[in-house]
This record gives C-alpha cells, sequence and structure tokens, in this order.
C-alpha cells in the first residue's frame, strides 16, 4: 500500500494513511492552476513531418511541417507523464524554443505566439509505455499507461495545439461534470 500511495510509514511512530484528495478540474483555469504546481523538462524539440494523425487533430493538412516539444513534467519531485507537444507551424514559428521554462506551457504559448485558448478537448484511453515512456518514467517497457490527447482551441475555434501525455497510474486529479 505504501507503494501505491495509500499509507506512509514514519519510524516509530506506525503507519498512517494518506488523506490526499485529488485536486477538482472544472474548466481551463483549473488545469493551468494545477499545472502551475508542476515542472517540465524539455528533452526534444524541432520541426518534424506532418502525419496524417496531426493533420487530423490540427487542421493543417497544406503543412508539411509541425513543431514538436517532448519532454517530462514532474510533480512533488517524481516524474508523472510523458508529454509530446504538436505546434502548427504559424504558431510554432513564433515562439522562441530557447526562452520556454518549466512552467506550464499554455501561458507561454499565448504569450509568445499572441493566442489565447479558451478550450481544449480531451479523450482519455489506456495505452503501454513504450521505451522512451518507460525510461522517462521509470517504469518497464510495456506497463500500462494512461493517455490523454487534447486538443486546445483559440477564440476563433482554430486548434492551436495537440498534446498526448502518458501518465504514470499515479494521476492525481479528478474531472468533475455538470448538468446545465
Amino acid at each position: 500500500m505504501a507503494d501505491e500511495g495509500l499509507i506512509r510509514s514514519i519510524k516509530g511512530s506506525g503507519c498512517y494513511i494518506n488523506n490526499q484528495k485529488a485536486p477538482s478540474v472544472d474548466n481551463l483555469d483549473d488545469i493551468f492552476h494545477y499545472g502551475s504546481t508542476m515542472s517540465f523538462k524539455i528533452h526534444e524539440c524541432g520541426l518534424i513531418p506532418n502525419t496524417d494523425e496531426i493533420k487530423a487533430q490540427l487542421k493543417t493538412f497544406r503543412d508539411r511541417f509541425v513543431f514538436q516539444i517532448k519532454g517530462v513534467r514532474w510533480h512533488q519531485g517524481k516524474p508523472i507523464s510523458f508529454v509530446v507537444y504538436y505546434l502548427p507551424f504559424r504558431f510554432g514559428s513564433r515562439i522562441p524554443l530557447e526562452k520556454l521554462d518549466e512552467n506550464p506551457f499554455i501561458p507561454q504559448l499565448e504569450k509568445s505566439a499572441g493566442v489565447k485558448v479558451v478550450e481544449g478537448l480531451q479523450k482519455i484511453s489506456l495505452d503501454h509505455a513504450d521505451h522512451d515512456v518507460a525510461r522517462h518514467l521509470g517504469l518497464q517497457k510495456g506497463e500500462a499507461v494512461l493517455m490523454v490527447r487534447t486538443v486546445y482551441f483559440d477564440e476563433e475555434h482554430r486548434p492551436i495545439e495537440y498534446v498526448e501525455t502518458k501518465y504514470r497510474r499515479e494521476l492525481p486529479y479528478s474531472i468533475r461534470v455538470k448538468r446545465h
């Protein structure tokens, strides 16, 4: 149970239940705030050929290349997710990659590319850790991971970012849904 984070042991005192309430995500501001509790370390970045999958997500059918940024998101000193960002050329070309820091990426994209993110659509599924994901997250190759694919949109409902995030099993947030 300690390995799963359910209890903690204090030498000479005993075992205690971890009362970790997962933060609730109701809107984009919650996601941005939660992201501010993490850091992001870039491992690779640059132009890559535009694939059919990326074209479908970003509506970049005419672009031959897109910008890709790969890295690891850290939470409380542990690697929590392996992230791959894809940006249309029209936005990625405006971002000074050398100035990106460990803070949440979307506010940096908004500032440097002059766009505003107003909506995100997430699709959640199970996947397996490939060699890179396993190496960066301390997992075994083939181990189950939670895959979150997100497309973020601007005020004109244009896709401006497609993100594939593979999370360790300790994904520390919940999603609340409401009826209007």
